[in-house]
């Protein structure tokens, strides 16, 4: 309506005027002034007498059946089973590498988990009860391996990674057959040297085994590590990408809140329960998480709603 437009008219105006003065006020000043350092604030906006809008965190975790591979990514199971490339870090991205510290993974408290013996390591170090494998004679590097002694094959050439293009060097390499007669075709034999485990190796590949083997747990453990040096300054919570509820008693879901040493061994204890083995709904699970922070599940619920001021900041991490 015309009343309205002259209200908005109004309320724009003084800021065009004090737009239009900006220039003539900067020129006014002397060059030291506009010269002068500029103090940017080093924490977010504080708030209830000072103490700043904590930030949330939504960790979303995926639960899906690729994550039990102890491949990445998925070209090396289609093209390099078998071959040179399954079995070097080269070219498969979880494959134990020699260069690789592999420390155990955190636990809610910061402690860490203990390191894995050789002769008996975990099938899931995070599972005591997951059952234990001699890695000195029964060690398979994927389902139809004969089963011997740990082992990696060393890597001595010089490509970059390029699963993109299956004609590049980087990949004649990789699906080279292991023994096979190097040629200009397959030349993976020239560069791909087998190494047996041996004493000074092998707490770090049963490690390996035990807690980074396939991509759910190495997610687990680089995240763990993560989360645990985080405290109740930040708040956070835990999804699957499979859950699509927000009940905080689903051991697939947890509310964002203070992540206070309480909530933060719950926040574990969900995390490194959760077993592969459903599929990958990447985008409903974001947009739950973005139907959370809008407090579209139950407004002013702080199980559901986790805003509690406007300038707080949200973030969600999907891994």
């Amino acid at each position: 309506s015309q009343t309205m437009t002259s209200k908005l008219d109004r309320l724009k105006r003084p800021i065009f005027v004090r737009l239009a003065l900006v220039p003539a006020l900067l020129s006014a000043l002397p060059l030291q002034a506009l010269a002068g350092p500029t103090n940017i604030a080093q924490s977010p906006f504080t708030v209830d007498g000072g103490s700043p809008a904590k930030p949330n965190i939504m960790f979303i975790l995926d639960d899906s059946g690729s994550m039990a591979r102890t491949y990445m990514p998925d070209e090396v199971d289609s093209k390099m089973k078998g071959k040179y490339g399954y079995v070097s870090a080269q070219c498969n991205g979880v494959y134990f590498d020699p260069n690789l510290d592999y420390d155990p993974p955190k636990k809610s408290d910061g402690s860490s988990y203990p390191d894995i013996a050789f002769d008996k390591a975990l099938d899931n170090g995070f599972d005591a009860g997951s059952g234990t494998i001699n890695l000195g004679t029964n060690f398979k590097a994927y389902s139809t391996d004969n089963a011997q002694a740990a082992y990696y094959y060393k890597y001595s050439g010089t490509q970059i990674k390029d699963y993109v293009n299956t004609n590049s060097e980087f990949f004649k390499e990789c699906i080279s057959g292991i023994g096979s007669k190097p040629t200009g075709a397959l030349p993976g034999s020239n560069f791909f040297t087998k190494v047996v485990v041996g004493a000074a190796e092998q707490k770090k590949f049963a490690n390996w085994y035990s807690y980074y083997r396939t991509r759910m747990l190495t997610m687990k453990s680089g995240a763990g590590a993560a989360f645990a040096k985080l405290d109740d300054s930040m708040r956070v919570g835990f999804s699957t990408i499979n859950y699509t509820g927000t009940d905080t008693a689903n051991a697939e879901f947890l509310h964002i809140a203070d992540f206070t040493q309480a909530h933060k061994d719950i926040f574990f204890k969900k995390f490194y329960e959760i077993t592969p083995g459903d599929t990958t709904p990447l985008r409903q699970a974001l947009s739950k998480a973005g139907r959370i922070f809008g407090g579209k599940f139950g407004a002013g619920d702080p199980l559901k709603d986790p805003l509690q001021y406007w300038c707080q900041r949200n973030y969600a991490i999907l891994s």
